[in-house]
């Protein structure tokens, strides 16, 4: 049977209760994903270098995914391959899909002298070239400008790059990239130290982590109970209706 409908139903009504579920699904979606990048802050919350990032909202309610570059705590290792950067800069990197950068300064040494990265990409001099150490040439010392020798040789200089932080993002495996389309566009950095025998912690704080988990989890929860309220608000409307036709 073909539903009718009574002429007292207000379309205002009816327009506005569709665009507050519309509202609520798409609020506890944002509200899903903000609980995913928390998560992958706490699971980096060990990881040498790591920035953690923040899901902002504009007055429009448009999401943005940012950032946060800030000055992580430098952690003394003791191994004479690691290397913070304390202040502005980032070391290069060689990967498959280019140069990429990165605050992660857990270098390896290879058996033919090779400097890599922790995920085996060869980290590069200050002209963007690999860095090779003498397997045989004794342990390296690396001064706060970024010269690395060995003995009286000096070998290379860690290359650390600027880079205008707003034209970067991440690409995984704690390396940054340019924006999609674009190219890197990196110079040489003036205001560091670097730190040998040290790695800066990731900049995420556990307890701030674990507050926004719980709020953005509570407002989450929130969207459900509209969600179901409309739900219910659908079903009166629907049988009532039926009646009536």
């Amino acid at each position: 049977m073909q539903r009718t409908f009574n002429q007292g139903i207000d379309m205002n009504s009816d327009f506005t209760f569709y665009t507050g579920l519309v509202d609520s699904v798409h609020g506890a979606q944002m509200q899903m994903h903000n609980m995913e990048i928390i998560s992958n802050n706490l699971a980096n919350a060990n990881t040498s270098g790591f920035k953690s990032d923040r899901l902002l909202f504009n007055e429009e309610m448009t999401r943005k995914l940012q950032t946060y570059f800030e000055q992580g705590n430098i952690k003394t290792t003791n191994n004479p391959l690691d290397v913070a950067i304390s202040g502005e800069g980032f070391f290069q990197v060689k990967t498959k899909e280019g140069v990429r950068l990165t605050r992660d300064g857990a270098f390896l040494m290879l058996g033919d002298g090779s400097l890599v990265s922790s995920s085996g990409d060869p980290v590069l001099d200050e002209g963007g070239n690999p860095i090779a150490l003498n397997p045989q040439g004794g342990q390296p010392h690396i001064d706060s400008a970024g010269q690395v020798m060995q003995g009286s040789e000096i070998v290379a200089k860690l290359g650390v790059m600027d880079v205008d932080l707003e034209a970067i993002r991440k690409m995984g495996h704690n390396l940054f990239g340019p924006l999609e389309g674009q190219t890197l566009k990196a110079k040489p950095s003036q205001n560091y130290d670097l730190q040998q025998g040290a790695l800066e912690m990731p900049n995420t704080t556990i307890v701030r982590e674990m507050v926004s988990m719980i709020s953005s989890f509570r407002a989450f929860e929130s969207y459900q109970k509209v969600m179901h309220a409309f739900s219910e608000m659908d079903s009166k409307a629907v049988n009532q209706v039926g009646k009536l036709a």
